[in-house]
């Protein structure tokens, strides 16, 4: 496993923190998740602001996740290399391609307005949405203690020895 922008994200003021694992949160990030997820419904004409709301869904799915095992993050990319690294046993290259092409739609169609997004892109958007909401669900359910501790202790060792080489590199 790559873990060179785990290591960067670590290091962020805004990155990786490990935090109490909260529940409470959880469900209201995936709650925020299924709002997100019915707002796309009714922007169907306003394909700019479907896609930042397709996006943020898929977003919260992945937070609340993120909140459940303890692990605040307010940078979107750090929180992408999670799930690409840290839950690469719960979700697919695949899966996690999915995202990361929602977020540059959303980029593109935020920072860009001339930019195009074809139907066939928004529409393939629209549809794996709810798939990968379902998920995360999934994935919320079957999250075993031990699983929760394991992801955490990892990520601790991984702050642990960027510490060690920023003390060790230090003049």
């Amino acid at each position: 496993m790559d873990t060179k922008n785990l290591i960067w994200c670590l290091n962020l003021k805004k990155g990786i923190k490990l935090v109490n694992p909260d529940i409470d949160l959880s469900d209201k990030y995936m709650a925020k998740a299924g709002v997100s997820f019915e707002v796309t419904k009714k922007l169907k004409k306003y394909q700019c602001w479907a896609i930042t709301a397709a996006y943020y869904s898929m977003y919260f799915g992945l937070y609340s996740i993120l909140a459940k095992i303890g692990i605040k993050c307010e940078n979107h990319f750090c929180s992408l290399e999670l799930m690409r690294t840290m839950l690469e046993g719960y979700f697919s290259n695949s899966e996690f391609n999915l995202v990361v092409k929602a977020r540059k739609l959303n980029i593109d169609t935020e920072q860009y307005p001339d930019k195009e997004i074809s139907i066939s892109e928004y529409k393939g958007l629209m549809k794996v949405v709810p798939v990968f909401l379902v998920k995360c669900r999934l994935i919320l359910n079957g999250l075993s203690i031990e699983q929760i501790n394991d992801i955490r202790n990892e990520i601790n060792g991984l702050r642990l020895g960027s510490e060690q080489t920023r003390l060790y590199d230090a003049p």
